[in-house]
């Protein structure tokens, strides 16, 4: 894994500081671009048939963690979430009726000098829930430099079985993307019904910050529209700082 994240980090080294179309050259070799676009524009016309344009949540506001929280959290992630989410509320504004049991938590911090999270000065924390036969995965990343997101792109690859340009394309998307906006995987991946949704939060200062969530496989079936109001939800959740955990 340490590799892949490597090589990874590598490719999408300039992606928080150049972004391409999201039907750019790499995802069209292999018919994902438009897949992917027409996944994403049913996403829009959903959401524009229940109540016109997606805007930026009112939540995300200066007060959702940063690199340096994150990092905190990260170095002693402790026995319980310790970033303020509230997955139970954050599935139920999605239409959810299913409650999560609390899983596992873990921190990585950069305090290797050759890890990848070294290379752009970053941390995360991994909070888990499992919900009937899915096991969700919620991380808090932050990066010194970069496009937060980068970090996990190996493991977002994994969780929703993306082809490599179909990764490109998605990476372009996320590190495009306005603080709290979701940005959802493509349908159609080789991880079966698994969705990642990623979200950028807002700037403090130096360095980036993001969540992650990725939804696993079985059941309850979880709809996109259903991911991205559940990282939606989070996401103002963490700018209100009134989760609880």
């Amino acid at each position: 894994m340490a590799v892949l994240v490597a090589v990874v980090l590598a490719a999408f080294s300039e992606m928080g500081t150049s972004h391409g179309s999201d039907d750019g050259p790499a995802d069209r070799q292999d018919g994902r671009g438009e897949r992917s676009a027409r996944s994403d524009l049913s996403d829009r016309n959903e959401h524009s048939r229940q109540g016109g344009e997606r805007k930026e949540p009112a939540g995300a506001a200066s007060r959702a963690p940063g690199p340096a929280r994150i990092r905190a959290w990260a170095r002693d992630p402790g026995r319980s979430c310790p970033v303020p989410y509230d997955m139970p509320a954050a599935l139920r504004a999605a239409g959810v009726d299913r409650r999560p049991a609390p899983g596992s938590v873990s921190g990585e911090t950069a305090d290797d000098s050759g890890s990848p999270l070294a290379r752009v000065d970053g941390a995360l924390v991994n909070c888990g829930w499992t919900l009937g036969e899915r096991r969700l995965r919620l991380y808090s990343v932050a990066v010194g430099k970069g496009a937060a997101v980068s970090v996990l792109l190996p493991q977002i690859q994994h969780d929703a079985g993306l082809s490599m340009s179909a990764l490109r394309t998605f990476a372009d998307r996320a590190g495009a993307a306005r603080a709290g906006v979701p940005v959802l995987t493509p349908a159609g991946g080789r991880g079966g019904d698994g969705v990642v949704a990623t979200v950028a939060l807002p700037s403090h200062g130096s360095g980036a910050s993001a969540l992650v969530l990725s939804t696993g496989t079985g059941k309850p079936q979880l709809s996109r529209r259903q991911v991205r109001d559940v990282a939606e939800e989070l996401a103002e959740q963490a700018g209100r700082g009134d989760g609880r955990g």
